[in-house]
């Protein structure tokens, strides 16, 4: 899933941006410009059961109290401590989670990447979903760091 995602930094120009001559440097030399998390931090377990492969969607985190609360609760105040960070969420599950916080007016629109798509090996559609919006998550990513480069000058 890595290469995969580097392979997609790559293609929206990320590292550019950030001065790497390759987007797999920020899994390396640049790892302190890297923030990771997940929508839901802690493990899902449902009647039980434990989802070592829950992928958002059963139950929806928007539609369940416990899943909507750390959506709101945990995922929005992490965000709100990384104020200068572009966020780019790895599939649709994630951004429907961020799309909520937008809606209710906690995070900007102009920090998600919103349309990037999962880098897993087993999302078919990932490189079709990718080309079909690769000039606006280049456009996006160019807008963000032209945009936070100047405020922090």
């Amino acid at each position: 899933m890595r290469q995969n995602l580097i392979s997609m930094l790559g293609d929206i120009e990320f590292h550019h941006w950030l001065g790497m001559s390759s987007p797999a440097l920020l899994f390396d030399s640049y790892l302190s410009l890297l923030h990771t998390t997940s929508a839901i931090r802690y493990p899902v377990f449902v009647h039980g059961d434990d989802y070592d492969d829950y992928t958002g969607y059963a139950p929806r985190p928007l539609r369940h109290p416990l899943l909507h609360g750390m959506v709101f609760d945990v995922l929005s105040p992490e965000l709100a401590g990384v104020p200068g960070a572009l966020i780019i969420p790895l599939g649709k599950a994630v951004e429907d989670c961020l799309s909520a916080l937008i809606a209710a007016g906690t995070l900007s629109r102009e920090r998600c990447l919103l349309g990037f798509p999962h880098p897993s090996g087993q999302n078919g559609h990932r490189k079709r979903q990718l080309e079909l919006n690769l000039d606006m998550l280049k456009t996006k990513t160019a807008t963000w760091f032209t945009q936070t480069a100047g405020a922090s000058a």
